[in-house]
């Protein structure tokens, strides 16, 4: 067996093993109220994983994913509690069906939420594939423009949403200006909205988000206990890594400001 494929083999057991810690504490810690941090990062580990390293994930950890997903939208308390608290998730499982939006239900159903702090928690998760999504989708556009009508908080964040699915750059501005027209707007959308029509960009309010589980990610991956995984020093020099951190780069949300003719337009 040549040096590479040994070395292939190791980089990915490395990060198998992290991700089936990740969603071990995670599963096991569920249903404590109130979500702490940490059990947060952990969902948007696995998320992170499932959209920019999907390949880690073979058919038994995505079946028991599913599986245990599906059992919580069966809970007595889904509504309540589950249905937020799984969307990452089920962001993850979004990829891994190749975009099947069956995952993403509750995502477009409470994009307009009526509690400010939930309706954040839906659009950050939802950030993550945004570029994945298409434009059109007539839930997606209705929820938006609810939030602007009603002038919710984070509206700027949904239009951002928007300005990111995959759709044609015209028809986004011409969807964006009728809202820019037909309602009054606070001022952080207001601004959102007119860079995007008259500019074709505007800033990105998930950055720091996405730098948030970005530093949670390197974290652990430097962290891996030696006595588990050898050869450590390795870990960010191979091409399972690399290839991760190169497809992070290329998300539209990754940078300072959103274009709306993003490459996957």
């Amino acid at each position: 067996m040549s040096a590479l494929l040994v070395r292939g083999e190791l980089e990915s057991d490395r990060l198998r093993y992290l991700l089936e810690e990740e969603w071990t504490d995670f599963s096991r810690e569920f249903g404590v109220h109130p979500i702490p941090e940490h059990q947060d990062l952990r969902a948007f580990f696995i998320a992170w994983l499932g959209v920019f390293l999907p390949e880690l994930y073979d058919d038994s950890l995505v079946s028991e994913l599913e599986k245990w997903t599906d059992n919580i939208h069966r809970r007595d308390d889904y509504k309540y509690y589950g249905w937020y608290a799984v969307l990452p998730i089920e962001i993850a499982l979004f990829v891994l069906s190749d975009n099947d939006d069956y995952w993403l239900r509750s995502h477009y159903n409470n994009i307009d939420h009526g509690k400010s702090s939930l309706r954040l928690f839906v659009l950050k998760s939802l950030a993550l594939v945004a570029d994945r999504i298409d434009f059109r989708n007539y839930e997606l556009l209705a929820r938006i423009e609810h939030n602007l009508a009603v002038r919710h908080n984070w509206s700027d964040y949904a239009v951002v949403i928007a300005a990111t699915a995959k759709g044609i750059s015209e028809e986004k501005k011409n969807i964006f200006q009728n809202w820019l027209e037909r309602y009054s707007h606070n001022d952080d959308e207001k601004n959102t909205i007119e860079c995007l029509i008259k500019f074709g960009y505007a800033a990105n309010p998930f950055l720091s988000h996405f730098l948030w589980i970005q530093q949670y990610i390197t974290i652990k991956l430097s962290s891996i206990p030696r006595n588990i995984m050898s050869q450590q020093r390795h870990l960010f020099q191979n091409k399972m890594m690399v290839d991760m951190w190169d497809r992070m780069q290329k998300h539209p949300l990754m940078k300072s400001h959103i274009f709306l003719g993003h490459p996957l337009e």
